[in-house]
């Protein structure tokens, strides 16, 4: 690479960056956060909501979002809202994950334990998102498991006995996080 070369990456790094300081930030998520699908529907063309860390879409996004987004991290979103989210991402450094639609997604953002009766109480299937640190009691079976938890996105640790590991790694669609034995 000559010199004109390097001076010319440099002013269109330069460029870039201008044109993101013209942007008009209206909301900034850092961290972990749960939305709606239309928490945005009132956001005009030129407002950019800018996220870094994890964000939650909690029911499916329908109407396609007028403004646009610049996103760090991770987007967990109800499949089917692909269509209607991806036309109003500018800029994304990171991964988009779906949870099945109809499913109720059970959020860990903290630090959890669940045991076996917790299971035995819930009434509905759901999709166990964890962004914390989720401990799966040693009493948990998986028969229990299997009719309670959907499927799993593990972005954090997940902990939970032997006899349980395989159950919970083959119901973790996606794990950019830790699955251990205790």
């Amino acid at each position: 690479m000559n010199d004109n070369e390097e001076n010319d990456d440099e002013e269109n790094d330069d460029e870039e960056n201008d044109n993101e300081e013209d942007v008009s930030v209206k909301t900034n998520f850092e961290g972990q956060a749960k939305v709606r699908g239309d928490a945005f529907d009132n956001y005009a063309a030129d407002d950019v909501v800018k996220t870094c860390g994890q964000i939650v879409f909690t029911t499916p996004i329908v109407t396609q979002p007028k403004c646009r987004f610049k996103i760090v991290g991770q987007l967990i979103v109800p499949e089917g809202s692909e269509k209607t989210l991806a036309p109003a991402i500018m800029k994304m450094s990171g991964q988009m994950i779906y949870y099945p639609d109809g499913v109720q997604p059970r959020i860990v953002m903290g630090k959890e334990t669940f045991g076996q009766a917790f299971f035995q109480a819930m009434t509905e299937r759901e999709v166990l998102i964890n962004l914390g640190h989720t401990c799966l009691a040693a009493d948990v079976q998986g028969q229990i498991f299997r009719e309670r938890i959907h499927s799993i996105i593990n972005l954090g640790v997940i902990k939970c006995g032997k006899a349980l590991l395989p159950v919970v790694q083959v119901l973790c669609r996606d794990n950019l996080g830790r699955i251990e034995a205790e």
